[in-house]
């Protein structure tokens, strides 16, 4: 298994270098896709349905099982998406990037790499490592900001502040976009190091030191620059 893990980064790493600079273009539109709230239009999928209920068929039942598409899931990954458990994004950003995610995944992937996303295997590591590039990470950065915004707004260092709040967030959520999006393979790095079976990476990273200590280190220099001068924070 670890040598499978290590061999999984080692290709993980390959292909985000190549994959997220050719997937560039793709992220105008994921983001696009995420600001407005476009959700595919997926296959129905009945309440309380495992995906190996899907797959599997059902012996007392003569007809043919059913054959799923992209859509179908597409949409068990929403469904499972939202449903899962996490503390760190808001209810809203958390569904918007599995909304965002799962529409990426019915544009750019195969209903044969979607089946194996949570399989714990060679080929399930491979269409994992494929989602995360082409479909998940494309969304990374526009959640990433609105969630920062929402951070910084209730931090304690801004409590006395009446007017400008809104500018030092704004100017920190947009610090933690670019941040995301030019290490985006260094965040997934370190998620699948942890978590090898993980397809959340964002919730690992924004729960993690490293954003807290950019999300901080960005919120005073904007502050700083509000309060003493109009300078860029880079």
């Amino acid at each position: 298994m670890k040598k499978r893990n290590i061999l999984f980064l080692t290709l993980l790493m390959a292909t985000l270098v190549t994959g997220l600079t050719t997937s560039s273009a793709s992220a105008q539109s994921s983001n696009d896709i995420y600001r407005q709230n476009e959700l595919p239009t997926p296959a129905p999928v009945e309440e309380g349905q495992s995906l190996k209920d899907i797959l599997v068929p059902d012996p007392n039942k003569p007809e043919n099982p059913k054959q799923m598409t992209g859509e179908d899931y597409a949409n068990f990954y929403f469904k499972k998406c939202v449903a899962s458990e996490q503390n760190y994004l808001s209810e809203e950003n958390h569904t918007a990037l599995c909304a965002c995610t799962a529409a990426n995944m019915t544009k750019f992937m195969t209903p044969e790499q979607m089946q194996l996303i949570y399989a714990d295997s060679k080929n399930g590591d491979k269409a994992r490592q494929f989602m995360m590039v082409n479909a998940y990470g494309p969304c990374m950065p526009a959640v990433t900001r609105d969630a920062t915004y929402g951070r910084c707004l209730i931090e304690n260092k801004l409590r006395e502040i009446v007017s400008g709040k809104g500018k030092v967030c704004d100017c920190t959520a947009d610090a933690l976009e670019y941040y995301v999006n030019i290490n985006t393979a260094n965040i997934f790095y370190h998620a699948f190091k942890e978590a090898p079976l993980t397809i959340d990476p964002l919730e690992r990273f924004i729960d993690g030191d490293t954003y807290m200590s950019v999300m901080r280190g960005n919120l005073d220099r904007c502050l700083y620059n509000l309060t003493y001068g109009d300078k860029q924070v880079q």
